[in-house]
């Protein structure tokens, strides 16, 4: 078994809501009823996803581009959703590593060669 990913895009009042009961995260996840636009499973991509971003595994990964996956705010700390508790961001924080990542150069394939 290994550790899989999924994204939940939120309304800053939806994120309040989870930080006060974070079993309606856990609801809004695996409701399979339900298809959920603003959901998005990355499955096992999330390690290759920071190596993009950083040019680092998440073992050795310093870059502040981390937190786009791995922000260490917990939704809560005592909820296991299959490998650990949620991370959130706030509008704030993803705007500010939008910035970040909008800025990265994309290198033409010939420079790798």
């Amino acid at each position: 078994m290994s550790m899989i990913g999924n994204l939940l895009r939120v309304t800053k009042s939806e994120l309040q809501e989870y930080l006060k009961n974070s079993s309606l995260l856990e609801e809004k996840i695996y409701d399979d009823e339900t298809e959920n636009e603003n959901l998005v499973d990355i499955d096992k991509s999330w390690d290759g996803i920071i190596y993009l971003l950083t040019e680092q595994s998440l073992a050795t990964a310093e870059h502040n581009l981390v937190k786009v996956l791995f922000s260490g705010q917990l939704i809560s700390e005592e909820q296991d959703l299959g490998y650990g508790p949620a991370h959130y961001l706030t509008p704030e924080q993803v705007a500010e590593l939008n910035n970040e990542i909008s800025a990265i150069k994309i290198l033409p394939l010939k420079s790798f060669f």
